[in-house]
């Protein structure tokens, strides 16, 4: 049981989260004013908008919501931090395995770090289980002019039939441990205040094999863990790459260093 002190504490907390994002009829209004079936999750991948998962996170501050669909799931979140710092912890891969995402290894292999298309290679393992996979990453600009700044988007697919699925591109990783089948995916950034961003992941993955069917089942909240960690990595993590790996925001262009 929480004490009373612990209960204020909260409190104070949800409240100051709160202070950071417009209120619930204000944000609902911006949000329906954005044509979401822009998105690649739409346009690209073919499967609806989330908007059940959008209705829940405009309501709960700081909450992942999921839905999965076989071997497709979708998370979304409310997230009270500007979109700056959420786009730059997404495009930010070579961190992603410092402790607040789900995977063991992370890195770019063709293209350079955070640039406007890329191929990750990723390594997942737990309890002597696990997968790699390569994936291409595009920072889709298209989207963004389209919807006139209020879309930002990367998108991938993967890059499988381009590595030798009998030999990880890095030598540290265990050759024992199996590719995936395949993947696609892709994350979506709403900004809708200063300090406020709608965060939506939609993935789909075939790892292969009898993992297939725990993966499936596991992914709901996977994909939870998963944006909540990209918020946390927004707010504690800060990265200032040379020049040549800089960040680029939802345009391609050279981002601006943070205040």
């Amino acid at each position: 049981m929480k004490t009373a002190t612990a209960l204020i504490l909260s409190g104070l907390l949800v409240g100051t989260s709160a202070a950071e994002c417009p209120s619930e009829e204000t944000m609902r209004k911006q949000l329906s004013k954005v044509e979401l079936t822009r998105a690649a999750r739409t346009a690209r991948f073919q499967q609806p908008v989330p908007a059940k998962l959008h209705d829940k996170a405009l309501g709960n501050i700081g909450k992942a919501f999921s839905e999965r669909d076989g071997q497709r799931v979708s998370g979304v979140i409310l997230a009270p931090v500007p979109v700056e710092q959420i786009w730059r912890s997404i495009n930010d891969e070579e961190h992603h395995a410092d402790g607040f995402l789900p995977v063991n290894f992370s890195t770019v292999v063709e293209g350079r770090p955070r640039g406007k298309e890329r191929v990750l290679f990723q390594y997942y393992r737990r309890a002597g289980i696990g997968r790699w996979w390569a994936s291409r990453i595009v920072i889709n600009t298209k989207v963004h002019k389209a919807s006139k700044g209020k879309i930002w988007e990367v998108h991938w697919q993967d890059s499988m039939d381009k590595v030798d699925r009998k030999q990880p591109p890095i030598s540290e990783i265990d050759a024992k441990i199996n590719p995936i089948v395949s993947s696609e995916g892709s994350w979506m950034l709403v900004p809708l205040g200063e300090s406020c961003t709608l965060v939506e992941q939609y993935s789909r993955s075939d790892p292969g094999g009898a993992l297939g069917v725990l993966q499936a089942l596991m992914a709901a909240g996977a994909i939870r863990d998963t944006m909540r960690g990209i918020v946390e990595m927004a707010e504690k993590h800060h990265c200032d790459p040379p020049p040549a790996e800089s960040f680029l925001g939802p345009d391609a262009q050279p981002f601006s260093k943070p205040e």
